[in-house]
């Protein structure tokens, strides 16, 4: 049985792991020389905390386990769409071996 994972979509705007840049290049052409404009991508640098740096890393995990069926990822709007008339399950059914007053209290 797969099971459902709620994705903060905030990480989704900071897990960006290439950043543009551009770099002039020299080309020689007919006995000319110019210089271009070359538009490329290079490696951000890590971020400075590094447990936020963690959570980033990991969406290549997630992504995989996705991909590979083991998990079913949801948003904040597909939950509140399965909300409004659509099969939910209880959180209770959702986090196995949490009670009713742990998950209340955010426990």
């Amino acid at each position: 049985m797969r099971k459902g994972v709620l994705l903060d979509t905030g990480i989704f705007i900071h897990a960006e792991f290439a950043e543009p840049t551009i770099k002039n290049v020299r080309v020689g052409w007919g006995g000319r020389e110019s210089v271009l404009e070359v538009h490329g991508l290079k490696s951000k640098k890590p971020g400075q905390d590094a447990d936020y740096q963690e959570q980033k890393e990991a969406l290549f995990t997630v992504g995989r386990l996705i991909r590979e069926g083991e998990i079913e990822a949801y948003t904040s709007i597909e939950i509140d769409f399965t909300l409004q008339g659509n099969r939910c399950d209880s959180g209770i059914q959702r986090a196995p071996g949490l009670s009713d007053s742990q998950m209340r209290s955010g426990a």
